[in-house]
């Protein structure tokens, strides 16, 4: 039997994002199979600069459309039932020594540090899950232990 797939947690925007992906890889493989097919036809493949570019182009998109697709399959859309309580989804703003701070807590596969979405499973992510406004979360980092207080929950 085989293992039982996971499924991929994301928010309604990375999902949308996912789906916007799809849909413009879907339209844009027309377009590169026709310019392909003209390559093709210009004569010796071997030398073909074009006809190889185009096809390595055409196998990229098949295999992101792959997977974007099982990606899609999979996918679990959580939505955060209150605010109380941080999960995936919340942004929350946290205080730590003289710096402001705020994170959108988001699942692993739409973690962007530069966009301050920070992924569940990462260790500020576990530390921060089910917490509440006004607790303090302790993290040991390179330069030492961090401290940090949850100012909101959105």
């Amino acid at each position: 039997m085989p293992p039982k797939l996971q499924p991929i947690l994301l928010t309604q925007t990375g999902y949308d994002s996912l789906i916007n992906e799809r849909d413009q890889l879907e339209a844009d493989r027309p377009v590169t199979v026709k310019e392909l097919s003209r390559a093709r036809d210009e004569g010796d493949r071997s030398e073909n600069a074009a006809y190889k570019a185009l096809k390595w182009k055409l196998g990229g998109i098949d295999k992101r459309l792959r997977y974007l697709n099982k990606t899609i399959l999979l996918a679990k859309i959580i939505t955060p039932k209150n605010n109380q309580k941080i999960e995936i989804g919340h942004t929350v703003t946290l205080q730590s020594k003289n710096k402001t701070l705020s994170y959108q807590l988001v699942g692993s596969l739409e973690a962007d540090p530069k966009q301050s979405k920070i992924s569940h499973l990462s260790p500020l992510g576990q530390a921060l899950r089910h917490k509440l406004k006004g607790h303090t979360v302790s993290m040991k980092t390179p330069k030492g232990d961090v401290k940090y207080t949850i100012l909101s929950i959105d």
